[in-house]
Order: C-alpha cells, then structure tokens, then sequence
C-alpha cells in the first residue's frame, strides 16, 4: 500500500454497501468501556485517529446485526444502486482526508443516509435474551454489556471472554 489514503474496492457492490452495516459512527464499541486504550487493537491495523480497539470489538456484530441489517435493505428496496454516486475516476490514494471526503469513490446519497440510520436505530432497540444478565436487553445494551464484559477480562488477564452466542 503506497502513501496516503486507500480507497476500498468495492465500489458499486454489495460489499460497498455491507461495509455501511457497522455502526455509523462506532460509537456502540467506542465507549463501552474505559479501562482500555480504544486505539490499540489486534485486528485492525493502528491508525492514526482511528479507534482500532473498537473496530476489534464491533466484528463480533457484524454478520448478525451489520450484515443483516443492510441485505434486508436491498432486498426489501429500501436502497438500491441509485442511492449511490459512483465516481468511476476517484483516484486509488488520496493526500489527506478531507481530500477522501471529497473524491470518494462511492458516496450514499442523503435520503439513503436518513434511511439507513432510522432503520439501524430500530434495529439497535429490538430486544434479545442476554445470558450474562438473565433478562432482555436491547441490542445496544448488549453491545454495551459485551464491551464492559470483554474490559474485565483484560483487567483481570484471565482469557475468560465469553462471546454473545447469537440463537437463529
């Protein structure tokens, strides 16, 4: 990878609009606990400005709440190609970031932004069983709960995290 900023490559395709699944803005991993630094991760490379521990955390959500999320919005058309601009000439790296936000390769549209953000905060306020609590929880309190969960064990060092079992 040369210098700069990379784009990714997978403008125009489902992977382009799966990689919107996360949280808008990572929020849901970022704060969940204090104890450890949100800028070191084992996953996702160190970056700077980037919160590579929360970026860690967040994949363990992904498939079920990321992925989900965004394939019933394409199947049920609540986005499709057209809520995107597709810029064929954005260039591979870029000098700095505000010069990404300008030149992005693939950009949803705001309507498609609106969309995908009320239909995420629903999703994030339907309710799942959460074992560590024995009661429901809303699926931003597990997130949280997991966060919490996965900082004591590092304080702890005992290797004892337990992953939400998700129940299909």
């Amino acid at each position: 990878m040369g210098k700069g900023f990379r784009a990714d490559d997978t403008a125009g395709n489902t992977g382009a609009r799966t990689g919107c699944g996360e949280p808008p803005d990572g929020t849901e991993c970022y704060g969940g606990d204090q104890r450890a630094n949100p800028y070191l991760g084992a996953l996702h490379e160190v970056a700077y400005g980037r919160p590579s521990l929360a970026c860690d955390l967040v994949e363990e959500y992904r498939p079920f709440l990321g992925d989900r999320l965004v394939l019933g919005l394409i199947n049920r058309k609540m986005v499709t190609p057209a809520d995107f601009v597709i810029r064929e000439d954005a260039p591979e790296t870029f000098a700095d970031e505000a010069e990404m936000r300008a030149k992005r390769p693939v950009e949803m549209k705001p309507a498609a932004v609106r969309a995908f953000i009320s239909a995420y905060e629903t999703m994030m306020r339907q309710q799942v069983f959460y074992p560590r609590l024995e009661k429901s929880v809303t699926y931003r309190w597990l997130i949280l709960n997991q966060v919490r969960h996965f900082g004591q064990c590092l304080e702890k060092g005992d290797g004892g995290y337990a992953p939400f079992l998700w129940k299909i």
